[in-house]
């Protein structure tokens, strides 16, 4: 019997084992998310609305302030356009009262700014004149400039500005009333003086009572809107 040297005949074969592919696992699906909840969105945004909304009457309030100051406007007409600002406030004062500022409440804020500021722009550019630089009207711009600036910052809620601007508007209308018959007599001088001083320290009170707009409260993050 003759023996094989294997070192001669080679290495033994063995069939190849066939290659199987590689299952394709399907991709899993993400699982929906769930729906917001009514009035999420307008919630998130009502920081938002509501600081632009104050930096807009904040801005027409100057344009007043500084109308009475400078003569362009009359007590009168200041008058008028406070109790717009004061109409404003209050109607920004009842869209925040749930805590929400939607998107046509904010709309419908605008429309009465944006007439507003039409009326503020006629005013201020008409015949019609103050005196400038008359100390009731400087010191009633002054606090006027005060109430902006708590709109702005949000340390005047709507409410607040609401009572306080139509203060402001009636202080003007009693000085174009004392003004009417072209002379303001020591008594009504005392009268209008004594309701500045009230003003003046009613402002001060509501900017610092700790009741904050909507705006002061946010978080320190940009938000785009």
């Amino acid at each position: 019997m003759t023996k094989i040297n294997s070192s001669v005949a080679g290495p033994i074969l063995t069939p190849s084992q066939p290659t199987l592919p590689s299952p394709t696992l399907p991709r899993p699906v993400p699982l929906p998310l769930p729906p917001p909840k009514p009035g999420t969105l307008d919630k998130f945004l009502t920081p938002v609305r509501s600081q632009q909304l104050a930096n807009t009457q904040g801005s027409q309030l100057d344009t007043i302030q500084k109308g009475l100051k400078s003569g362009a406007l009359t007590e009168k007409e200041a008058s008028k356009l406070l109790s717009q600002q004061a109409k404003i406030a209050g109607t920004t004062a009842r869209a925040g009262a749930d805590g929400v500022i939607t998107a046509k409440e904010a709309a419908n804020i605008r429309r009465l700014q944006t007439q507003a500021g039409l009326d503020a722009f006629a005013a201020t550019h008409n015949r019609a004149r103050g005196t400038a630089g008359d100390p009731t009207a400087k010191a009633q711009a002054s606090q006027i400039g005060q109430i902006a600036q708590g709109v702005r910052n949000g340390s005047l809620t709507g409410a607040e500005a609401n009572t306080l601007l139509t203060d402001q508007a009636d202080i003007a209308q009693t000085v174009a009333d004392a003004k009417a018959d072209g002379e303001v007599d020591f008594i009504e001088e005392q009268m209008v003086n004594i309701r500045q001083d009230a003003a003046s320290y009613e402002i001060g009170k509501e900017k610092l009572d700790g009741e904050k707009a909507p705006h002061a409260k946010r978080l320190n993050f940009p938000v785009v809107f």
